[in-house]
């Protein structure tokens, strides 16, 4: 969706080649891959597959958020709505209480 593909793309952006941080994650998922007994071109693919694996999980997750958010200001806007509606009994008032 838009709302996963905009998120995607602020948590990849983050990601830069060459930046320590990144390097340093790519470097300990690739040992460990190595560690495993994996080749190192296998080792290397595995450790990025990983990191993208997390992306889409925080994708997902703020996606989730976003839409929480929504839906949870629909149902807020809709409440005075909701008692404006109300129905009315006879004679235009407010409805009797039947027990």
């Amino acid at each position: 969706t838009r709302l996963q593909a905009t998120h995607r793309a602020d948590l990849a952006s983050d990601l830069l080649v060459g930046a320590p941080a990144t390097t340093e994650r790519v470097s300990m998922l690739t040992h460990r891959f190595l560690g495993l007994g994996f080749d190192p071109a296998t080792a290397y693919q595995k450790a990025l597959a990983v990191i993208d694996l997390t992306i889409q999980r925080q994708t997902l997750l703020l996606s989730f958020a976003d839409i929480f958010r929504i839906v949870a200001l629909i149902i807020f806007c809709s409440i005075p709505l909701a008692l404006l509606l109300r129905k009315a009994g006879p004679g235009g008032g407010p409805a009797a209480d039947v027990h």
